[in-house]
């Protein structure tokens, strides 16, 4: 899992930013998936990679400048909806990554690939 330190910080508008000017959008999974009955819970970090700097940085709440962790399926969906995504990937497993590109479309990340 590369994880949130050390990452800079960035801030929901200007993620929308990044994406906008081709950079991409990564999905973290910081634990395994936790199923009780039919509910699904977990924590996913989402980070931006800047095209043009290749820089890595973690999506933060505005509120406390703390890691906006996500902790259902639900909650990943209606956060991508805000930028236009059609179709979702989640990763399940502690230290699964994915990514997507300005074209919207989902990649699994292996360690060797990040």
């Amino acid at each position: 899992m590369q994880g949130i330190q050390n990452n800079p910080l960035v801030l929901e508008r200007k993620l929308q930013e990044i994406l906008a000017n081709g950079g991409k959008l990564q999905i973290e999974a910081s634990c395994d998936v936790i199923m009780n009955g039919s509910n699904i819970s977990g924590e996913w970090y989402f980070f931006a990679i800047d095209a043009e700097t290749n820089e890595r940085s973690v999506l933060v709440r505005r509120e406390d400048i703390q890691p906006k962790v996500y902790k259902t399926p639900g909650g990943i969906i209606s956060f991508l909806m805000k930028f236009e995504f059609r179709v979702v990937l989640i990763p399940l497993q502690k230290g699964e990554l994915v990514e997507a590109g300005p074209d919207k479309e989902w990649t699994r990340i292996t360690p060797s690939d990040s």
